[in-house]
């Protein structure tokens, strides 16, 4: 089964607009459409960014469904090493979390990672991964 890294932004918009490409991700994990990879530190992400005022107005039954894609996601251990390779070091994480996790791409709205040539596994957005899983 495809295996796919949701970055914090995309889960976040997904929770906050369940009907546009990133909800639709977020209902494809739920539904096992693809296997989700997370870990604590993502999961801890999605959580800062749901206390934010943004996300608390625009998400008031959003952790439910989080939970859900929680639920149906595979977790894995923070990675302990993940060497530098971006802009932002603080999202390197994901990509070691990628590898780890054997997952085919990292879907992000993130520039640092979309812009990253020859990242392996691939950053792509939310349309995209759409378009490419049937979702």
């Amino acid at each position: 089964m495809t295996r796919l890294v949701l970055d914090a932004n995309i889960v976040l918009s997904g929770l906050a607009a369940p009907t546009g490409p990133p909800g639709r991700l977020l209902r494809g994990a739920r539904e096992q459409a693809f296997v989700s990879i997370i870990c604590p530190r993502l999961l801890a992400e999605v959580a800062r960014g749901l206390r934010k005022p943004y996300f608390r107005v625009r998400v008031p039954l959003g952790r439910a469904a989080f939970r859900t894609y929680v639920d149906a996601a595979a977790e894995l251990p923070d990675p302990t090493r993940s060497p530098p390779l971006l802009r932002d070091p603080r999202d390197d994480y994901l990509v070691a979390l990628a590898r780890a996790g054997e997952a085919v791409a990292i879907v992000s709205g993130d520039r640092d990672l979309l812009d990253h040539a020859g990242l392996a596994p691939p950053a792509i957005d939310a349309r995209t991964a759409c378009r490419r899983f049937r979702l």
